[in-house]
């Protein structure tokens, strides 16, 4: 069996390392339990045996890891736990409860509180146990009567280790036989504490079947599934966090007002918006107007693109030398030479810019009428030199 790269029967259970992410272990009736590599699923990393008190092949009915995910609980066909320590050598199990439930009977789940010091489990006998991993050679709890219709129905611990979740059936029936007519189920809230089952906490689902039930201890949320394919999930307004709350109290969208109104004398009446002439043109597809709007070089702000064709730039579009692109940008040529002296391109127009100023002199002519300026004799004198 450990030459084979995978199981050759069907599968009982299957649950990630609650320590590494990349690691999950499996069950089957072909009596292994393996441990998988993410990274490669087409072949087991180890193949743990179960074997029967009489050492004969032990279908494997349920797994789970501990808490550090360094142990892996196997129930068997037989009725027993075995525990192994995946530190060690996994040929002989580290630990056995043996008769945990009864003989050539499934067990349907095993779980280990998020202390690590408990161990709980379930069966087609209708008994839930409970261990203390330290000491396992004793029950701590027992309870007959709890009695579940699928082999796949759980248990689990609350974040906090308080209670220990139990998925039921009403008392009396266990769910094995067709002649009940079972339809209803129970969620029992078992406290840890004191092992007392509190039944004004108990959780009543009429007319279909818990089978799984999930506590996420991040969001405080319950999260259950039933045999009908519906989910439900529980909440509290005040303790939990995101998750269902993100859509708890959300008014339904708004309906948008119909165009043709009907009143009560059959009447009927147009609203304004609804007739042609009023009527905005919609875009027919979204898409198609983006592009379009992508082209134009106005709604969509496009930088002025570069000169393709010619030199110098933007200054070769006005003239090739910096000082025609200065006179052609203030307007006071519109045609400039290049091989034209700058100094008499400029004084071409000294005598119109002393009949027609444009610049300096209109903003000194209601302050300074008369032009002032410095003369020699107001230029400071030179400091003398220290002479040290």
């Amino acid at each position: 069996m450990a030459r084979t790269k995978g199981h050759v029967a069907s599968l009982t259970g299957g649950q990630f390392n609650p320590k590494n992410r990349e690691s999950f272990l499996t069950s089957s009736e072909d009596g292994t339990c393996r441990l998988w590599d993410v990274n490669n699923p087409r072949e087991h990393k180890t193949c743990v045996k179960l074997r029967g008190l009489s050492g004969m092949k032990n279908p494997a009915t349920a797994c789970c890891f501990g808490r550090d995910g360094n142990q892996i609980f196997a129930g068997g066909l037989d009725g027993c736990i075995n525990m192994w320590d995946t530190r060690k050598k996994l040929v002989v199990p580290t630990a056995t409860i043996k008769s945990a439930h009864a003989k050539n009977t499934d067990i349907f789940s095993i779980c280990t509180s998020h202390s690590g010091n408990l161990v709980a489990s379930r069966g087609e006998d209708a008994i839930v146990n409970i261990w203390d991993t330290r000491s396992l050679s004793k029950k701590i709890w027992t309870q007959g009567d709890l009695g579940a219709k699928y082999n796949t129905t759980d248990l689990t611990f609350s974040p906090d280790d308080r209670h220990l979740l139990i998925p039921t059936l009403p008392g009396g029936t266990t769910g094995r036989d067709k002649s009940e007519g079972v339809k209803n189920s129970e969620l029992k809230f078992l406290r840890v504490k004191n092992f007392s089952i509190d039944e004004t906490t108990t959780m009543k689902f009429p007319k279909d079947i818990l089978i799984r039930v999930a506590w996420n201890h991040r969001i405080n949320q319950m999260f259950f599934t039933f045999a009908s394919g519906s989910f439900k999930i529980s909440y509290d307004l005040l303790n939990s966090h995101r998750g269902a709350l993100l859509c708890h109290g959300q008014t339904p969208k708004k309906e948008k007002p119909s165009q043709v109104i009907e009143d009560s004398s059959n009447k009927v009446i147009i609203t304004p918006n609804a007739l042609p002439l009023f009527k905005t043109d919609k875009p027919r597809n979204k898409r198609r107007e983006e592009l379009k709007a992508r082209l134009d070089p106005v709604k969509s702000r496009r930088p002025e693109l570069p000169i393709t064709a010619g030199t110098a730039g933007r200054v070769g579009t006005a003239g090739s030398t910096l000082s025609s692109y200065v006179i052609r940008n203030l307007g006071m040529s519109k045609s400039v030479k290049d091989d034209m002296d700058p100094r008499e391109a400029i004084l071409r127009y000294a005598k119109e810019a002393k009949d027609n100023p444009i610049w300096v002199t209109p903003a000194y002519q209601k302050t300074q009428p008369k032009a002032i300026f410095q003369t020699d004799d107001d230029e400071p004198s030179e400091k003398k030199r220290r002479v040290i």
